[in-house]
C-alpha cells in the first residue's frame, strides 16, 4: 500500500476483477483525441468548457466493468458501497465506468456547447451537439450486450464531436 493508505489503481483493479461480481474489465478504445481551441468560447466560458471538455475526453477513455448484477442497480450501488468502504480509495476506480448510467447522464453537457461559442460556424456546432442522442430513463432496465453496443457508438459520436470541435476557428 502506498503512503496514504489508498490502493493503486492496478491494485484496486486486481482486487476488482478478483471479485465474484466481476465478470471482466473490457478496456477502453484507443482514441488519438485532439486539440480544442479554448479561444472557441467567450473569456466567461473557457473555463467551464475546459472543465466539459475534459469530462468528455475522461469518459472516451473509461473501460467497460462488466458485473453479473445486470438490471439490479440497486445491488450494484450496494456492492460499491461495501466495495469502498473494504477497499480504501476504490470507489473512483469502479465509477470510472463507460456503461456507469450517472457517468453517461454527465455527457448530457454537450448540448451546451453553444452557450459562449464564438466560433465561425454556431449552426453547425449546434447541429453537431444535436446529433448525440441520450439513453432514457428506461437504460438501467437495458441488457450489458445493449448498453455496450450504446456506449460504444455514443462514444464514437463523441469523438467525432471532438473532432469538429477542432477543426473549428475562432470568429475573427
Amino acid at each position: 500500500m502506498n503512503n496514504s493508505d489508498e490502493l493503486s489503481e492496478s491494485e484496486i483493479e486486481r482486487i476488482v476483477l478478483s471479485d465474484p461480481h466481476i465478470k471482466q474489465i473490457v478496456p477502453a478504445e484507443e482514441w488519438n483525441i485532439p486539440k480544442i481551441d479554448l479561444a472557441l468560447w467567450s473569456e466567461r466560458w473557457r473555463q467551464r468548457k475546459d472543465k466539459d471538455l475534459r469530462y468528455l475526453t475522461d469518459f472516451l477513455r473509461m473501460p467497460y466493468i462488466i458485473d453479473d448484477f445486470e438490471t439490479d442497480h440497486t445491488a450494484r450501488r450496494q456492492w460499491r458501497s461495501e466495495f469502498n468502504s473494504k477497499y480504501r480509495g476504490s470507489l473512483k476506480y469502479v465509477r470510472r465506468d463507460a456503461l456507469r448510467g450517472n457517468t453517461i447522464g454527465g455527457l448530457n453537457r454537450v448540448r451546451n456547447f453553444n452557450l459562449g461559442y464564438v466560433g465561425t460556424n454556431p449552426n453547425e456546432l449546434r447541429n453537431e451537439s444535436s446529433q448525440m442522442a441520450m439513453p432514457g430513463s428506461d437504460y438501467m432496465t437495458w441488457s450489458t450486450e445493449r448498453k455496450i453496443e450504446f456506449v460504444r457508438e455514443l462514444k464514437v459520436k463523441l469523438y467525432g464531436f471532438l473532432q469538429f470541435l477542432s477543426e473549428q476557428s475562432p470568429a475573427s
